[in-house]
């Protein structure tokens, strides 16, 4: 199963908006490379909203932990 997600992902390269903190951004990036999609870290207001707009159309899975 989780194979199966991972070539899913791998296959689509989707664009992915990490909201972290400073210290874990580079492991969340680098990670998000792993598994191949692309990773986003925008810290301001106005660049999350942009994200938001353009992705839209998209769905756009969020995970807080």
């Amino acid at each position: 199963m989780i194979k199966d997600i991972i070539q899913n992902v791998y296959s689509k390269r989707p664009l992915v908006h990490n909201i972290t903190n400073y210290v874990a951004a580079t492991d969340c990036a680098n990670i998000t490379l792993t598994i191949g999609a692309s990773p986003i870290m925008a810290d301001e207001p106005k660049e999350r909203v942009d994200f938001a707009i353009k992705q839209k159309n998209n769905k756009l899975p969020t995970d807080l932990f």
